[in-house]
């Protein structure tokens, strides 16, 4: 018998996709971007970049910026039960449990928060785009970009895996299923 799906509040939702699709496609760009002018750690056969991606790649962080401004505002808030409890660290000594999974599963949400923080204050530090012209490539901040890039790739595969385990397909179905429920009316407060 299938789980039941859990309910996820159509602003959760929102926040959540407008987020990854910001996220994903400032991720893709950018290894596209590392892929085709630093390779320092490796590579794949993929097309050569021109320098327009340059600029697509700093409007998506911008964009990415704001969706995730307001989407850390309703983490912080709204949704703290999502991020990292002062139990959490308790119950991630059982992940053979659903405390301990539903407790790494915070962890993965909080840490994934942090790594896009650091990815955007340190995009800014470097100078992004002029520094990439200028094959900075040993600058501190680009070097952490990089580092937040790569621990997002593993957070987000993370995230998925995790959130598979604990709730199942019910619960990925949930998070993208767009029917405005009763919940989600603003006089019943947004389904917050």
């Amino acid at each position: 018998m299938p789980k039941p799906r859990p309910y996820q509040s159509l602003i959760f939702r929102g926040l959540h996709t407008l987020n990854g699709f910001a996220v994903l496609s400032s991720m893709a760009t950018g290894f596209w971007m590392y892929n085709t002018w630093d390779r320092r750690f490796g590579w794949l056969p993929l097309p050569m970049a021109d320098n327009q991606l340059l600029d697509i790649h700093h409007q998506i962080g911008e964009v990415a910026t704001i969706f995730f401004a307001v989407f850390l505002l309703y983490s912080l808030f709204a949704g703290q039960r999502r991020l990292l409890q002062t139990k959490s660290l308790q119950q991630l000594a059982h992940l053979d449990k659903p405390s301990g999974q539903y407790a790494l599963h915070r962890l993965i949400n909080t840490g994934l928060l942090g790594m896009l923080m650091l990815s955007m204050i340190s995009a800014r530090q470097f100078g992004g785009a002029k520094a990439l012209m200028n094959e900075e490539w040993g600058n501190v901040w680009y070097n952490l970009h990089v580092f937040a890039w790569v621990s997002m790739l593993v957070l987000v595969t993370l995230h998925l895996a995790v959130s598979f385990k604990v709730g199942g397909l019910s619960l990925w179905q949930s998070v993208i299923d767009w029917r405005v429920r009763p919940k989600d009316s603003p006089t019943t407060g947004c389904g917050f």
